[in-house]
């Protein structure tokens, strides 16, 4: 059994997208490491919505390409951090590290069907 359900995940990614978009701000960061970490937040926010899970708004993505989506994000921020390393801060680094290994590890311990899709829900329905 896995760790998160699907409507857990997507708190979770609503969470993560605003984390993201404002971490920025919040820090007074510029340059690459704010548009690269504001990138990862629309994202995310962006797939979140289309996905086919209690927390999307159009639901055409499924949720296991999400969850894939959310490893390339993942891998995206850590890669991010180490061909950073030379020219970020400390906690720049800690931040992208901590947001590529939060997109793995949620990835891989979510359930993979949504219980509401799989129960025959679909938005709209009454």
């Amino acid at each position: 059994m896995k760790l998160f359900s699907s409507s857990t995940h997507g708190v979770i990614d609503y969470l993560y997208a605003l984390m993201a978009l404002a971490l920025p701000a919040l820090l007074r960061w510029n340059g690459s490491p704010a548009v690269a970490l504001t990138a990862i937040g629309f994202s995310v926010l962006c797939y979140s919505l289309v996905t086919r899970y209690e927390l999307g708004v159009v639901e055409v993505l499924p949720l296991r390409m999400h969850l894939k989506l959310d490893m390339v994000v993942g891998a995206l921020a850590i890669l991010f951090a180490l061909v950073g390393w030379g020219s970020m801060s400390a906690s720049q680094i800690g931040v992208f590290l901590a947001f590529g290994v939060a997109a793995l590890a949620v990835s891989l311990t979510t359930q993979t069907e949504s219980a509401a899709i799989s129960d025959g829900y679909t938005a709209g329905a009454s």
